[in-house]
């Protein structure tokens, strides 16, 4: 297991040495979402598993309320995700077999890296 204190845009690992990821509770926080899963595919093994845990308008919880999650973007800077937008960044971003489970306003994703 490897850890590390990092930006996400530049993390301290090797090309191709993760076997998988997991970005927990942080995708949110991220200014650009694209980038930080490009960062992530870079250092994982092609076919490597990515395991993401992140907020989502969801049918149920606090953030269903469309004023709420404007307030969270503008005041806290938190990217409430929209189910069809969690499903575009990770395949611009090299990775395949999209799997989303929602939960109130919580979204867990899996993915794995595209093969070369």
């Amino acid at each position: 297991m490897h850890f590390a204190r990092a930006r996400v845009e530049a993390l301290p690992f090797q090309d191709g040495l993760l076997d998988a990821t997991l970005c927990c509770g942080s995708l949110h926080l991220f200014t650009d979402t694209v980038t930080a899963l490009r960062e992530m595919a870079r250092v994982m093994k092609p076919g490597a598993t990515l395991a993401v845990f992140t907020l989502t308008a969801g049918r149920g919880g606090i953030l269903k309320y469309r004023r709420l999650r404007e307030w969270s973007r503008r005041e806290q800077g938190l990217h409430v995700f929209e189910l069809s937008e969690m499903k575009q960044d990770p395949t611009v971003s090299g990775f395949e077999d999209f799997q989303p489970e929602v939960a109130d306003s919580v979204l867990t994703v899996s993915a794995r890296k595209q093969p070369l």
